[in-house]
């Protein structure tokens, strides 16, 4: 298929964009795509996530709330897009988890185990799935369940499984 612009070269990209709930697709080069995205767009993550702001804060709902590690207001991340230091995720924690979901089904990072990773990190990985397991039963109030998990913790702990 050639590029929708320069009829000339393959088309490697497809472009969808919508605006005001009408589509528009194309089929672009690699040299059309970047002219294209450079003259229409500037898709970086700062400007995406300044982007989800705006949609999901309300102006009359920002407190100016300011970092005291770095000194960054919630309105200056909301202008750029870019959090100072690691204390502002708790700072603005509060208001960062919503957009955080959106982007993200998940709050906490979990991370793989690679294949080649040794057994003692898959016993660990585990060793904390089963606690987190144990922790819901209990407050499930499954305590038979919960009972087959300790069980099941001691048993790997015994082993070794434990030791970190």
């Amino acid at each position: 298929m050639l590029c929708d612009d320069c009829g000339k070269n393959n088309a490697r990209l497809h472009y969808t964009q919508i605006v005001n709930g009408r589509k528009m697709d194309k089929h672009l080069c690699e040299k059309c795509a970047r002219a294209y995205s450079a003259s229409n767009y500037n898709m970086t993550l700062p400007n995406i996530m300044t982007g989800f702001l705006s949609n999901q804060v309300k102006k009359e709902a920002i407190r100016t709330e300011q970092c005291s590690e770095c000194q960054l207001t919630y309105d200056s991340f909301r202008r750029d897009g870019k959090l100072g230091c690691e204390k502002c995720y708790q700072v603005f924690s509060d208001r960062l988890a919503p957009l955080l979901s959106n982007i993200h089904p998940h709050t906490v990072h979990k991370g793989k185990i690679p294949q080649n990773s040794t057994e003692s990190l898959k016993r660990m990985r585990q060793l904390e799935n089963l606690k987190e397991q144990l922790e819901k039963a209990i407050s499930d109030e499954a305590f038979e369940e919960a009972a087959k998990l300790r069980d099941e913790i001691r048993e790997i702990e015994k082993n070794g499984g434990g030791s970190k």
